[in-house]
């Protein structure tokens, strides 16, 4: 497939069994494609991922679209994904947790999370 180079790539599931080395060669590849113009559609359970590499995320449950639209709308929306069996990215939960203290909500990414976090010690917030 990767030689017939296709315009759209329906993916499901693609990173499981591939341990986070490969999943990051993989997903740099997609990335690469997407970039070249090519549309990426991928079928994950895993939000963690689609919060890193999704322009858009849609929540499917017995056939029907239940949620849709751009990460941080859809994967920050706890009490929504709850219902469907889903829960946000880790990161995005702690960064939750401390919106109370003027921390950004949501930061779906480790690296938006640190860049936040320097940035609230940098100003001196608590």
């Amino acid at each position: 497939v990767w030689a017939m180079q296709p315009p759209i790539w329906v993916l499901d599931e693609p990173t499981t069994g591939l341990d986070v080395r490969y999943t990051g060669i993989l997903m740099d590849r997609l990335r690469s494609l997407h970039e070249r113009g090519n549309t990426i559609l991928f079928i994950t359970h895993d939000l963690r991922l689609a919060a890193e590499f999704a322009e858009r995320v849609v929540v499917v449950d017995g056939g029907q679209t239940v949620l849709d639209g751009p990460p941080a709308a859809v994967l920050s929306d706890a009490v929504a994904l709850s219902s469907f069996g889903l829960r946000p990215p880790p990161v995005t939960r702690l960064s939750a947790l401390l919106a109370p203290y003027s921390f950004p909500h949501p930061t779906l990414t480790v690296e938006e999370f640190a860049a936040a976090w320097s940035s609230a010690a940098g100003n001196g917030e608590r």
